[in-house]
């Protein structure tokens, strides 16, 4: 937020600085036209001076955009890694209450019921794609 106020603060600088130097170019050219050329002169240099100011204000407001970026940026970044920490932490849980030798084991028991399964139904098929007469696709 302070890097934001000190932005919104630079911009009002930025646009005072204008104000001041278009006012500054309009009585420097009353000047040169009355013929004071040497208040002209000063007022010629104040006018290079001030475009130098805002030059060095936009450069500053150019830095505080980019800090405010990194920040940002940053802040993400932290964000990011307390998601990846929290789903670290609820891997581990799940690995806790998965017991792999013993999936395992169900897995294995699983597949040999399913086997002798699919040889019971390979024996009652007739080969064509037909049991008892009626096609396994039409139930």
């Amino acid at each position: 937020r302070k890097l934001s106020k000190e932005m919104n603060h630079l911009d009002r600088d930025i646009n005072n600085l204008k104000r001041a130097e278009d006012k500054a170019v309009k009585e420097c050219k009353k000047l040169a036209q009355n013929g004071n050329v040497n208040a002209a002169k000063i007022l010629a240099k104040e006018i290079v001076n001030t475009r130098k100011q805002i030059e060095r204000m936009y450069l500053s407001k150019a830095q505080l955009n980019s800090v405010q970026m990194s920040l940002q940026t940053s802040i993400s970044m932290i964000k990011v890694q307390g998601v990846i920490g929290k789903s670290v932490d609820i891997m581990h849980s799940m690995n806790k209450l998965v017991n792999i030798p013993e999936m395992k084991k169900v897995m294995m028991e699983m597949a040999r019921e399913m086997e002798k399964a699919g040889l019971v139904d390979e024996e009652s098929d007739d080969g064509n794609g037909k049991r008892n007469g009626k096609s396994w696709f039409s139930g």
